[in-house]
């Protein structure tokens, strides 16, 4: 039997106003135009502009690929968004992700990419960590939510 790949870990930028949520735990979904390459374990989040810091990490519970409407009827009480900005953000889209976040783990004090590589950069849609960085990430001091 073939040893099984390892899962991923991902640096998700995600806009303050629904980043913040996920921390608090009031967002237990956060919901994508696509899904990701790889099995996922974990997710980092990078809280976007204005903030630009890393402010904490997740695991990942479960991963629904569906069409919008769907995704909807099953997550809107646990996504912690408008449904004029879903439907906005889904506007161009045939088919969906909604990410089920599990454990959250909340850094006391967030921080920049470049304290997890000089060369890391916020990325559009999302970027793959390596276990290294994943290992300095999950040395950091975080409550448990």
């Amino acid at each position: 039997m073939a040893p099984t790949a390892p899962r991923a870990v991902v640096l998700l930028p995600i806009q303050p106003q629904y980043a913040t949520p996920i921390l608090n735990g009031l967002k237990r979904v956060e919901f994508r135009k696509r899904a990701f390459r790889r099995e996922v374990s974990h997710v980092v989040v990078y809280s976007s502009s204005p903030v630009k810091q890393v402010v904490g990490f997740f695991e990942i519970l479960g991963i629904d690929e569906a069409p919008p409407a769907q995704l909807w009827r099953r997550y809107s009480r646990q996504g912690a968004i408008l449904k004029e900005d879903y439907d906005r953000y889904f506007s161009q889209s045939d088919e969906g992700v909604a990410i089920r976040v599990g454990k959250v783990h909340v850094f006391q004090k967030p921080f920049p990419l470049g304290d997890i590589a000089p060369d890391l950069r916020a990325p559009q849609s999302y970027a793959y960590l390596s276990a290294d960085d994943f290992t300095k990430i999950r040395g950091r001091r975080a409550l448990v939510t």
